[in-house]
């Protein structure tokens, strides 16, 4: 299999630099360099050199200014500082990191060498969803939550992790359990602990047994699946897992004003508990019952399963092969313990045979739609509030995706009638539409990029194929593109309309591209 065919998996689009690179190091040795990852530092350059558009001030004084990635950065003592003195913090400024972070996200994937990392990390945003309009003070926090809990844990340990998103603000704020208190505890967050995070639908057992007892394996404490008793239990596990909020609650009590986890032991609910089969003693130490939690889900086999074969999905096929998918889950339970069990899961992964034989068959999200288009033409790109609202149009709601299942994986959502036709319209919108109103996202000219040796419409359009599909066009398209290139042309040679109208060469270029970006060979991945 080719470099571009694999890159085109496991990055945001393959770039002539990458291809290369892979081919010198092989693939084996491009999967160890990236999983190990370290430093970037033209990354961190164009960071510090980006600005972006933000509106200041009250309605009817708002002011436009060119403002740097900052709260990105901010921890949370830093950014509940920003909101110092403000009375009524405008809209705009508690939804300035939330905002950072989706820029941070695209420069990444658009511009940073560890690929492989973007992908992982965009696999645990949508496993571990988070919206970020679910609560005024997720937007506010969301950077945190991106560094410190996904990044962080990426290619970590699954039970650190899972103990990481337990105790986020955000998680806590979006899944109701920073309310939760006993009698009765709200079930919200262990109803998608166990469904979403963990065990998953399939390993739940109501439709099959009402009471604990029958789960097989519950007597020995080792019970094979979940019932909605489970979940009930778990849920008064969690009681007093709350934030630091600094206000005052209804029991006269005032929560420290951090904006971090914090537990308020006079919520939680200390009697006896049953969770898959184990019994909880009353009154344990503080946050036992939730850990103890956590450590039955983490370790069960069923999550090892479940997760495993969401990876799988993401990274190989729809329909993940079952062979790969127990693979992976030999891989994730000998290495439990172990700091990096989730990198030695993508490893065992990627290298595996069936990894390059399901090349091909997965289809590209909006967002790697666009980040591929601007990779494989190597020209430059500003994520803006255009592009936020383009993937919108596309279906891909970055961070803001309401329900907790996250985005769905699999061709069938993305290929529907209604989202082809989406993005049917919004790739020439990306190529084509006027920089200056901040529709486009394209900033390079794709005339500078095309070498003065393609001189006739024929090499044009291999030349830019290669680039963007990695290989000649197909038959099927290649008529179009020749007919799009001599159209209102009235027999001009290519060398004649470069140099009398760049205008019109690079509108011509535009459009060829978009019809490249518009086939289905540049759909899949």
């Amino acid at each position: 299999m080719n470099s571009y065919d694999l890159l085109n998996r496991v990055t945001y689009g393959p770039t002539p630099a990458a291809r290369q690179q892979l081919e010198q190091m092989g693939w084996e040795k491009w999967v160890e360099w990236q999983l190990k990852g370290g430093e970037d530092e033209e990354w961190e350059q164009r960071v510090k050199a980006f600005r972006y558009e933000m509106e200041f001030g009250r309605e009817g004084r708002e002011k436009v200014r060119e403002v740097p990635l900052e709260t990105y950065f901010l921890d949370t003592p830093g950014l509940l500082g920003t909101l110092k003195g403000q009375e009524e913090p405008p809209d705009s400024l508690l939804r300035r990191p939330a905002f950072e972070t989706f820029l941070v996200t695209w420069l990444r994937q658009l511009h940073s060498q560890w690929q492989l990392r973007e992908i992982i990390v965009e696999f645990w945003h949508n496993h571990f969803n988070v919206s970020i309009d679910a609560h005024d003070a997720i937007p506010l926090l969301f950077p945190v939550y991106d560094r410190d809990v996904i990044r962080r844990h990426a290619f970590g340990n699954f039970r650190a992790f899972l103990e990481a998103t337990a105790k986020s603000p955000c998680m806590l704020y979006y899944l109701d359990n920073a309310f939760s208190k006993s009698g009765p505890a709200n079930e919200n967050y262990a109803r998608e602990l166990f469904e979403l995070h963990t065990l998953g639908a399939e390993n739940y057992f109501n439709h099959l047994y009402d009471e604990w007892r029958q789960v097989p394996g519950a007597w020995e404490g080792k019970a094979e699946g979940y019932i909605d008793e489970d979940v009930y239990e778990a849920a008064r596990a969690f009681t007093g897992w709350t934030v630091g909020d600094g206000e005052e609650h209804a029991d006269g009590v005032v929560f420290p004003e951090t904006g971090e986890f914090h537990y308020y032991d006079q919520w939680h609910d200390h009697y006896q508990k049953r969770v898959l089969g184990v019994e909880f003693k009353s009154h344990q130490g503080p946050m036992a019952d939730g850990h103890k939690v956590l450590d039955l889900l983490a370790y069960h086999p069923g999550t090892a399963h479940f997760v495993c074969t969401k990876l799988v999905r993401w990274l190989v096929a729809d329909e993940p092969p079952e062979t790969l998918v127990q693979a992976a889950v030999v891989t994730w339970m000998a290495h439990q313990q172990a700091p990096d069990q989730i990198e030695r899961v993508v490893r065992t992964v990627l290298l595996a045979p069936e990894f390059q034989q399901y090349l091909g068959q997965k289809v590209k999200r909006p967002n790697v739609l666009i980040s591929s288009i601007v990779r494989t033409t190597e020209t430059t790109a500003s994520p803006n509030e255009g592009l936020f609202w383009l993937l919108r149009q596309m279906g891909y709601q970055q961070f803001s995706w309401a329900p907790p299942t996250g985005h769905p994986d699999n061709s069938a959502y993305w290929l529907n009638t209604e989202m082809m036709l989406k993005r049917w319209n919004t790739v020439p919108i990306v190529m084509v539409a006027d920089l200056e109103e901040d529709e486009g996202v394209i900033e390079t000219a794709f005339a500078d990029r095309t070498p003065d040796v393609m001189d006739s419409g024929g090499k044009l359009i291999d030349f830019w194929s290669e680039k963007v599909l990695g290989k000649k066009p197909p038959e099927a398209i290649r008529e179009d593109l020749e007919r799009v290139w001599m159209e209102d042309m009235e027999g001009a040679s290519v060398a004649y309309v470069r140099e009398h109208h760049p205008d019109g060469f690079e509108f011509k270029l535009r459009q060829m591209i978009s019809l490249l970006a518009m086939s289905p060979d540049f759909q899949r991945r």
